[in-house]
């Protein structure tokens, strides 16, 4: 953003913050925070802040006044969610960019917070059959079991393309379009729910910890075609999800 001039969740390659936490390697699910400030000598509370060249004293100062921001506008006036981020216990990691630009004296301020419970993830994509399998902390080994009630909500994003700067979204990003659940396989003598955005697993285990969940996405692939296709694991009970993972489906 710094580099581009730019301000948004979106990069300029058309990614949103999920897909590329998944391309650099994230195991769990992630929401970000992102603020643009200024290198200033303002405090947060100063009705307007004025700019000034950057040096380490006004860089902090321009930090300070974006944490602060995130944690007190949405009370007061935008609701954006940053406060609600930043409080959310679910969250175990934390990972902060920071970047200015010496030039407008800009200052970019980004927080990605992580839900890290899924150890040693593997999502494999072959046939048109995901593969995803891993290990979570033993304190929430029942958050996946077949009998937990567990779920895997997936999300549908068109093909990214390369987006100007002064085309890039504003605002908060939304997770895609929901298009499907995947549930547990159906129980032998059991008649259960149907329906086009019903996916029931081919395996679905779990053993102290270890987890194998074995599902076919090719109906979808057939209906949506190219696209990010991210897959959100969302345990029995909880708020939010422990995974936000994307599949890539660019062929022919």
């Amino acid at each position: 953003m710094a580099y581009f001039g730019y301000f948004s969740h979106w990069d300029v390659q058309g990614y949103k913050p999920y897909m590329r936490y998944t391309l650099l390697g994230g195991e769990g699910y992630v929401a970000e925070n992102a603020g643009l400030d200024y290198c200033t000598d303002s405090s947060p509370s100063a009705t307007l802040i004025t700019p000034t060249s950057c040096n380490v004293q006004t860089i902090e100062n321009g930090i300070t006044n974006s944490e602060w921001g995130m944690m007190n506008n949405d009370q007061v006036c935008c609701n954006n969610g940053h406060r609600d981020n930043i409080l959310n216990p679910l969250h175990n990691r934390v990972s902060i960019g920071i970047a200015y630009n010496t030039s407008t004296n800009t200052l970019y301020f980004v927080e990605d917070f992580e839900d890290s419970y899924v150890n040693s993830a593997s999502l494999q994509f072959s046939g048109g059959v995901v593969t995803f399998q891993g290990s979570t902390q033993q304190n929430l080994a029942g958050w996946v079991g077949d009998s937990s009630g567990a779920a895997i909500e997936i999300y549908y994003d068109p093909t990214p393309t390369n987006i100007s700067v002064n085309e890039v979204p504003q605002g908060a990003y939304d997770l895609g379009t929901q298009i499907a659940t995947v549930l547990a396989p159906c129980p032998a003598g059991y008649i259960c729910e149907s329906g086009s955005n019903l996916i029931y697993a081919q395996t679905w285990q779990q053993n102290s910890g270890n987890f194998q969940i074995v599902f076919a996405i090719s109906g979808l692939e057939s209906t949506y075609g190219n696209g990010v296709y991210t897959l959100y694991l969302w345990p029995a009970g909880e708020s939010e999800p422990i995974t936000g993972l994307s599949i890539f489906v660019m062929g022919g």
